[in-house]
């Protein structure tokens, strides 16, 4: 299993996100289509990628910069700020400084205890952004993954 693959099953199928985000508004890489009402029930929206891929080849540590960006409606209460701040909170308590076994779910989300990639995750920081035209709220949050491959 891929570092990506690895987080995206657990941001979509583990506990991490649960009552914060839809699962369908979880993407890997991008989004494919824009609401274009901006519809409350389209927000909140997670979508991560790969930004870096290394290794160390002595070691052979394998290393990705992933970048999870999480996308708001500037102008909603309920979908806006608080919540963005509330999904980034969660997401940096779930995985930053820890090294666990993420994404022990088959690929259509069910639980296999035996699957997963065991990593350490170091949080990097968060950017903020906002995109005036779309009236969207974006906060940007940084983080390496690594293994020591077998």
């Amino acid at each position: 299993m891929s570092i990506k693959d690895a987080i995206y099953r657990e941001l979509r199928y583990g506990p991490v996100l649960t009552g914060l985000v839809d699962g369908a508004n979880i993407k890997q890489d991008m989004r494919s289509d824009v609401d274009a009402l901006r519809q409350e029930g389209s927000y909140p929206i997670v979508i991560f990628r790969r930004v870096i891929n290394t290794e160390q080849n002595n070691v052979r540590v394998a290393q990705e910069r992933i970048e999870i960006e999480l996308i708001g409606l500037q102008s909603s209460a309920t979908k806006g700020d608080d919540r963005l701040e509330q999904i980034r909170e969660a997401i940096i308590n779930y995985f930053a400084g820890k090294r666990m076994t993420w994404g022990k779910y088959d690929a259509n989300g069910t639980p296999n205890p035996n699957g997963g990639l065991r990593m350490t995750a170091h949080y990097v920081n968060t950017v903020d952004g906002f995109s005036e035209e779309m009236d969207e709220k974006v906060q940007i949050l940084l983080f390496d993954f690594s293994f020591v491959r077998p």
